[in-house]
């Protein structure tokens, strides 16, 4: 009893691991450092932000389940949605890289 009482709660205790990792570069390929990335669910809605790196990388951590959308934002370059994402439990998805095209004003 006390077993199946500890495996059951274990369980609720168990975060998903999974996560989105990629590096986005400008076109003249140099990373685009300190870009906004954006999670967003199928409806379009924030689910987790970061910043790129210096070297243009980066990290969204500790996804659910489902298909998502990663939007890129930097003022120096036009913004960037991504084609659907699936992910599925404790999965690491590598993006290809993203480059940005430099924003005419």
């Amino acid at each position: 009893m006390v077993i199946s009482i500890f495996l059951i709660f274990s369980g609720f205790a168990q975060t998903n691991q999974a996560q989105i990792k990629g590096f986005i570069y400008s076109l003249e390929n140099e990373p685009s450092q300190f870009s906004t990335v954006v999670l967003m669910n199928q409806d379009s809605v924030f689910m987790k932000g970061t910043l790129s790196l210096n070297d243009g990388s980066f990290i969204l951590e500790k996804i659910d389940p489902g298909t998502y959308f990663i939007l890129v934002r930097n003022i120096e370059f036009n913004p960037h949605v991504s084609s659907a994402v699936l992910i599925e439990n404790d999965e690491t998805v590598t993006l290809d890289t993203i480059y940005l095209e430099t924003r005419v004003f």
